[in-house]
């Protein structure tokens, strides 16, 4: 997470006009809230974090003659949190503290390292492995967008502890830029005021109500596992969504319910 470099600059920079016109100029002294207002149309506050997606699939094959391979699916992507500034209320000074409403936290769209991913086929014969690896590819970005939701939905509060952390650290900064352009009336005193942020679950919930109903996509998003309860693991942890269980009935994996010879053999993965 991180505050973006502009800010500090443009913080910087009010600080030192504000003080300059008013030495010179006799302006009146700097608030707040307007330093609030020059930035809000440039400023976010950043959440960024790795998440490392793989499951197992044994999928319906795509042609009468194929054996189904066993696939194992991993891919790399990097997902980031924003706060824009305009969703920020303007602080207001209350009973000795800064007092900071927030807006939802958004969700940008992930960004898969294409260069990392990797998909395991078991070589089976009759089969073009490319054909079932080009489709668990394609799902890779709607996957990664619906995780990345998730856990802004599941682990909200920790987000919101970091993004408050960076909110504090905003609001010093300006409090330190408001008493450098305050500096000859105020004389050399120096007042730094805690910071309260308030967030807006209602207005949070309603954001990823949204976002889940614009991505149109409902788990497990057709992945067919290869026994019964696998799922889909980021990070080494269970998001607990759960792959169609394999219909032994109608066999999905092609060929005759019962195992082949060349079904018996150990599986020989090859790289994609």
């Amino acid at each position: 997470m991180r505050i973006l470099l502009g800010l500090l600059l443009a913080i910087g920079l009010v600080g030192a006009g504000a003080w300059f016109g008013k030495t010179y100029f006799e302006e009146p002294p700097v608030l707040m809230t307007s330093l609030v207002a020059n930035m809000q149309d440039d400023t976010v506050i950043e959440h960024e974090r790795d998440m490392v997606t793989w499951y197992r699939t044994c999928p319906e094959r795509i042609h009468w003659h194929d054996f189904s391979p066993e696939i194992l699916v991993i891919f790399p992507s990097t997902v980031r949190y924003e706060l824009s500034l305009q969703n920020l209320s303007l602080p207001e000074l209350i009973d000795g503290e800064w007092v900071v409403d927030a807006g939802p936290i958004t969700a940008d769209k992930p960004i898969i390292d294409t260069n990392r991913q990797t998909s395991l086929a078991d070589g089976r014969p009759l089969t073009d492995e490319a054909e079932y690896i080009a489709r668990e590819v394609q799902r890779m970005t709607p996957i990664a967008e619906y995780l990345s939701l998730q856990q802004l939905q599941s682990e909200q509060s920790i987000i919101r502890k970091r993004m408050t952390t960076q909110i504090e650290k905003l609001i010093q900064s300006m409090q330190n830029a408001t008493q450098l352009a305050n500096s000859q009336q105020l004389g050399n005193i120096q007042v730094n005021y805690p910071v309260r942020v308030n967030w807006n679950d209602e207005g949070q919930q309603t954001y990823l109500d949204k976002a889940f109903a614009a991505l149109n996509l409902t788990p497990p998003f057709g992945i067919r596992g290869c026994k019964k309860d696998e799922w889909i693991q980021v990070n080494g942890h269970n998001t607990g969504i759960a792959l169609i269980s394999p219909d032994k009935k109608n066999n999905p994996r092609g060929g005759s319910a019962k195992k082949s010879a060349l079904e018996k053999r150990e599986p020989r993965y090859i790289v994609h």
